[in-house]
Order: structure tokens, then C-alpha cells, then sequence
């Protein structure tokens, strides 16, 4: 993870030589010198104390310009009686200085925190479109923007347990109100999955998921334990109610075929999402798809190099569908075709927050539960929930059969409420079978 390095250290360590005290050898040994590895942390220097100084480069870059100045002056081995003191220094400083170049060099060794930005070319039966985009990645987290129209924009980003979907609209609100018209009271809308694949077919979202294989995918198939993974698209997938498009919350397991970059940023340089049997009936597609299928194709056309990283510069990214003559599969041909460009590439300072910011009152539909059995739900809300409120949202909501206006500042208000009406309901049912039988 290369986060941004402070200011070279600029403590100078005081002299000893002529103080009358014996020069204390043993904290330049070498031994004492690597034990204060323990101590290190990137982002940081080592030497915090006087004697210590360890000057990093800025922005985290080769190794070769960093400096370790963590020896006393010279001076100060030629007047102290020690003999072999200067040799255990030399020996220490180096010692430490390949300690922590190695662990430099692994610290400068992933994407992170870092920002790409580029655009998404698309040509297919959507209709041709054009997509800036900007993706923030530090280490397996990440968060992208893509523009959606002249105004408003799409924000996504997995905070490390959800996928987490915002469309901002409130130029398009503040527009329609200036025209007179009538308007909801949200600024937004809002979906949360659960897992790592952006699956969000809402305009020109559905070129999320080429953006994340192409730059975020890494973590994902780096803990995949099968051949199989959910695709990265989201339109034209072959499921058991036929060619389908991927909804939050829907899922679907496709066999992959991958190759890796030896390099630094760990993502796949190509990936084959290969159909072997029909999901509808779990038998082979009729001739000429008995063999199964290519549903998409993933591949890294040119990369760059970028502070000893290895970039994707271009990929490309083809999705096939299914065509029928007479009601049955006939053969696959190209229905989408995605060109992911990188423009620019910078270091950046790490959030503390992957999800978007809800810019005030939100409309969200919530599937993070739907893989444990679950109901999407639905709630407006200024804030992003944890599980808990969203479980007492999930409550109220399925009890009730509406969206819930949630006030998360107090959401024990939510519980409080659901207990007092199904006691009532409890009380007057127990009073009606009492009347009853009197």
C-alpha cells in the first residue's frame, strides 16, 4: 500500500563525543539496529528518536531514492574509544537499510492508494456511449465515479463487506423544481449488495463492472477457491429464466478461465466467463452450442509502466448472447463490446470512508441480505446503514409493506415501535377469544 510518506525527518543527533560519558556503542549495533525494525510501519518514518534519521522519498518511489542517515556523525567514532564500533555500525545501518528497502519496495509494490481516470468506450445494443470515469483503489477497497449525462453522476464503491451503489440527482431536481414541476422529496437514489461485483444496469452504471475487472478485480480473484466467479457484466447473461440482466442481489456462478500479470497491481490480464450447459435445464445447449459458450471476454490490450508498477493501459471486453430461430438457441454473436481507457494515474491520499456521500435525503433498496435468504427492502435515509438498522429496517419494512423513512440518529425507535404494535395486535386478539367464550 503506497500511502503518501511525511516529510523527511530533520533532527540532527546531538554530540556525545565531548560530553565525558562513554558513547553508547550498544545502540548502534547491529543488533539493536534491526531490533528497531519492529517498530516500523509504512506511511512513517522509523527513526523517531535524536538519533535516528531516515529520509523517504516523496509519493512513494523507487528505492533508490530514498536515503537512510541513521548513524551518528563520524566524528563521533573517531573520538570514542570502541574499537570495531564503526565496523558494527556500517554493519548495522546495512542490515537495516535492505530490511526496509525490501519492506519499501513491497509497500510500493500494490495500486494503493492511487486514482486512475479515463473512460469507458461502449458500442452495443444499449446504444454508443462515451463514459468518464475516476477509480480510487487502496489496496482491496476502491470507489469510482462515472458521469450520467450532463449533470449528475454515479458513485460506487465497496468499503470492504458491500458494493455500494448512489446516484446523485439533485441537479436534475433542482432543475425540474425550477421548471415548476413536482418532485420527490430524496436528492438521490441508493442500492447496497453484498460481495465485491458492482452489478448495477442503471444507465451508463452497467460499465462499472468492465472498470472494476479491469483495475479492482484483483482481490476478488485472488480468494476465489473454484473456477467458478459471478461475471463482471452485467447485461446479456445467461441464467435459468434465459439471457437476463444482473440486478443487485441477483447472482449467477460462470466458469473462468483467467491469466495474470506477473507484475505489481495483481489483476488478470485476460478472463474467459465460459457457459458450458444450458441454466435453465442443466443439459447441453442444442447444436451448434452443444459445447457450450463464450458469454464474455476479457483481455489487457496495452499497459504502461508507472513508478515500477505495471498499468493496464487499454483492455477490452466482449460479451456474447444467444440468438434463437424458432424458438431455440441457434448460435452466440456480439451484443457488447467495452474499451476501458486509462488517462491519467496518480498517487492520492487514502479516504477513511469507501462508500459514497449521500448528499441528503436518499431513496435506497438494500439486497445485502438477499444471499442469506432475505428480501430486498426499501427506506429513505440520509445515511448509509450498518446490519443492524438495516435488519430493523428489513422488519419494519416487511411488516408493514412500505418503504420506511428511517431516522438512524435514533433507530431504537424503529424496534420500540414494531414491539408496541405486535403486542397491541397480541393484547387485542387475547381480548377478542376472551369476549368470546365469556
Amino acid at each position: 500500500m503506497c500511502n503518501a510518506v511525511p516529510n523527511r525527518a530533520t533532527a540532527q543527533p546531538r554530540n556525545r563525543a565531548n560530553s565525558g560519558r562513554k558513547f553508547p556503542w550498544k545502540r548502534y549495533s547491529g543488533f539493536a539496529l534491526i531490533s528497531r525494525m519492529r517498530h516500523f510501519r509504512p506511511g512513517r518514518p522509523l527513526c523517531t528518536r535524536d538519533t535516528f534519521i531516515i529520509a523517504q522519498a516523496d509519493q512513494c518511489r523507487s528505492i533508490e531514492s530514498f536515503a537512510l542517515r541513521c548513524a551518528p556523525p563520524p566524528h563521533q567514532f573517531e573520538n570514542s574509544s570502541h574499537a570495531g564500533l564503526k565496523m558494527r555500525n556500517v554493519i548495522g545501518a546495512t542490515l537495516l537499510f535492505l530490511a526496509i528497502a525490501s519492506l519499501e519496495v513491497a509497500h510500493c509494490k500494490s495500486l494503493s492508494p492511487c486514482q486512475i481516470d479515463g473512460y469507458v468506450k461502449y458500442q452495443g445494443i444499449l446504444g454508443d456511449a462515451r463514459v468518464p470515469f475516476a477509480i480510487e483503489i487502496n489496496d482491496c477497497l476502491w470507489i469510482m465515479s462515472l458521469t450520467n449525462g450532463p449533470t449528475d453522476y454515479f458513485q460506487i464503491g465497496f468499503d470492504g463487506k458491500d458494493v455500494d451503489y448512489l446516484d446523485d440527482l439533485q441537479n436534475a431536481v433542482a432543475t425540474k423544481k425550477a421548471q415548476g414541476l413536482k418532485t420527490g422529496d430524496n436528492v438521490a437514489t441508493a442500492n447496497v449488495i453484498r460481495g465485491q461485483i458492482p452489478h448495477f444496469p442503471f444507465g451508463a452504471a452497467h460499465c462499472s463492472g468492465p472498470i472494476w475487472l479491469t483495475y479492482a478485480s484483483g482481490c476478488y480473484f485472488e480468494t476465489l477457491s473454484g473456477d467458478y466467479a459471478e461475471p463482471a457484466v452485467s447485461v446479456s447473461v445467461p441464467s435459468a429464466s434465459g439471457m437476463q440482466t444482473l440486478f443487485p442481489g441477483d447472482s449467477v456462478l460462470q466458469r473462468v478461465y483467467l491469466s495474470w500479470e506477473n507484475g505489481a497491481l495483481k489483476v488478470p490480464t485476460s478472463v474467459v466467463y465460459f457457459v458450458s450447459t444450458n441454466p435453465a435445464s442443466g443439459r447441453a445447449y442444442p447444436a451448434p452450442l452443444e459445447h457450450g459458450f463464450t458469454n464474455c471476454a476479457f483481455r489487457v490490450t496495452a499497459t504502461t509502466n508507472w513508478h515500477d508498477l505495471t498499468v493496464p493501459l487499454k483492455a477490452e471486453i466482449k460479451v456474447f448472447g444467444i440468438y434463437a430461430v424458432n424458438g431455440e438457441p441457434a448460435g452466440s454473436r456480439l451484443m457488447h463490446t467495452y474499451a476501458v481507457m486509462t488517462e491519467r494515474i496518480e498517487w492520492i491520499k487514502a479516504r477513511s470512508d469507501y462508500r459514497p456521500v449521500i448528499p441528503g435525503l436518499t431513496a435506497f433498496a438494500d439486497a445485502r441480505f438477499v444471499g442469506g435468504g432475505k428480501p430486498r427492502f426499501s427506506y429513505i435515509n440520509a445515511r448509509w446503514l450498518n446490519d443492524k438498522e438495516a435488519l430493523a429496517a428489513m422488519k419494519f419494512s416487511t411488516a408493514t409493506g412500505d418503504i420506511v423513512t428511517v431516522n438512524t440518529s435514533n433507530v431504537r425507535k424503529i424496534i420500540v415501535f414494531v414491539l408496541v404494535v405486535s403486542t397491541l395486535i397480541v393484547l387485542a386478539a387475547f381480548f377478542r377469544i376472551r369476549k368470546k367464550y365469556q
